[in-house]
């Protein structure tokens, strides 16, 4: 379904669709990046998300941090 060179309005729907099951969007997002096949702006899309979440991810926990040790000093 991916395999397109170019996607239409009908394949974003349908993989925001399956991006918003639980448990389904992570196997799908491990299949739709490891199919040579697959659309290349699809896989960059999905790249940026990989990056963006994991910046959030190191964000959070630096704030986390900051905010214990700050507490911790009480």
């Amino acid at each position: 379904m991916f395999e397109k060179d170019q996607l239409g309005v009908g394949d974003w729907i349908v993989y925001y669709l399956i991006m918003a099951i639980p448990l389904v969007n992570i196997i799908m997002f491990f299949v739709i990046l490891g199919n040579s096949n697959a659309n290349k702006t699809l896989k960059s899309f999905m790249l940026a998300g990989l990056v963006l979440a994991g910046i959030v991810i190191l964000l959070y926990f630096t704030v986390f941090a900051s905010l214990i040790s700050s507490f911790a000093g009480l």
